[in-house]
């Protein structure tokens, strides 16, 4: 990475974070904002509301549903006028062993790629 190209290096780009209420998400959304994306900041916690100013929307919503996938995929369209990344970090628990897991709780985490016509 070149350090004097890093200020806004994401100038022009448009993401949607899931998860970015708290954590990873949060600092991903400040990061990203930061350095010059604009971006959909989706996560099922109302304090995602928090991180609402010029150039970050947020978007209350669990992306593990197919409506609130689709909506975070037309939200950023609507807003910004395009899509470049897509951060899937929202997380879920599920308490079983991998080799246990149903294919619908794979594809409920990441129903927003299914969305972005990639």
């Amino acid at each position: 990475m070149y350090p004097e190209n890093t200020a806004g290096n994401f100038a022009g780009k448009v993401a949607i974070v899931t998860g970015a209420a708290s954590g990873i998400g949060r600092a991903t959304v400040e990061l990203l904002h930061a350095r010059g994306a604009s971006i959909i900041a989706e996560d099922r916690d109302p304090g995602v509301n928090a991180l609402a100013r010029p150039g970050i929307f947020p978007l209350v919503g669990d992306v593990a549903e197919e409506g609130a996938a689709r909506l975070a995929v037309a939200t950023a369209i609507e807003q910004f006028g395009r899509l470049d990344i897509l951060v899937n970090n929202a997380g879920i628990i599920i308490n079983k062993l991998e080799v246990d897991m149903e294919n619908i709780h794979l594809h409920r985490q990441c129903l927003c790629s299914r969305y972005t016509d990639a």
